[in-house]
Parts: C-alpha cells; sequence; structure tokens
C-alpha cells in the first residue's frame, strides 16, 4: 500500500506542476482568443453601426430626392402660370394695338378733314375776296 500512496503522491506531485503550467498557458492562449472574439464582436459592431448609418442616410437621401422634386413641381407649376400671364399680356398688347389702328385711322380722318377745312377756307376766303374785288370795282365803274 505504501507504494501506492507513493503513487499518488508523486502523481500529485506532478499533476500540480505541469497541470498549473498547462492550465496557465491554456488560460493565456484563452485570452488571446478572447481578445479576438472581443474585437470580431466590435468589428461586428462597427459593421453593424456603419450599415445602419448607411441606410439612413439612404433614407435621408431620398426624402430630400423627394422635397426636390416636389420643388421641381412647384416651379413647373410657376412656369405654366408665368405663360399664361404672358399670353394675357400678349392679349393685351393685341388689343392695345388694335386700338392704337383705330386712333390711327380716327388721326388720318382728322387730317382729311383738317386739310378739307383748309381748302374749303382758302375757296371760301378766294371767293370773298374775289366778291369784294368785284363790288370794289363796280362802285368805281359804275
Amino acid at each position: 500500500m505504501l507504494e501506492r500512496e507513493q503513487v499518488v503522491q508523486i502523481v500529485e506531485e506532478v499533476l500540480e506542476k505541469r497541470l498549473g503550467d498547462y492550465l496557465s498557458r491554456y488560460m493565456a492562449d484563452r485570452e488571446k482568443e478572447y481578445e479576438k472574439i472581443g474585437l470580431l464582436e466590435r468589428l461586428i459592431r462597427l459593421e453593424e453601426e456603419i450599415r445602419a448609418q448607411r441606410e439612413l442616410m439612404e433614407a435621408k437621401f431620398e426624402a430630400v430626392d423627394r422635397r426636390f422634386e416636389a420643388i421641381d413641381r412647384r416651379f413647373e407649376d410657376i412656369n405654366v402660370r408665368f405663360e399664361d400671364v404672358n399670353r394675357r399680356f400678349e392679349d393685351i398688347n393685341m388689343r392695345f394695338e388694335d386700338v392704337n389702328k383705330r386712333f390711327e385711322d380716327v388721326n388720318r380722318r382728322f387730317e382729311d378733314m383738317a386739310r378739307r377745312f383748309t381748302m374749303l377756307t382758302w375757296l371760301i376766303s378766294s371767293l370773298f375776296a374775289a366778291l369784294a374785288l368785284l363790288i370794289t370795282v363796280f362802285k368805281f365803274v359804275g
């Protein structure tokens, strides 16, 4: 039995020495793996955050695009309104041109009438002068 106790004691001593070294090496390797796993988890979380940020930015860009499209539509509506206003002004200009033509016609008529009155005035003046001359000649002659 003594041998058995000695064997057990020797085995225990060897196990304590070897097992302690083995366990310390094992724990050191595990810590390195845990650090690697921690880094991997951080990288994974970072990638997920970046993906979430990208999705958020894409959503915001789409919202901005929609707003620009809405603004473009508003500008197109305003352009249509300005075109309508331009058409109205063109119509008004055409009316003014028609009114100007009418005034020109009226002016031409007045100028024609003025020429007629001038000719008539000369004619009447000439007739009065001729009549006065005839009366004067008949008074002296007659």
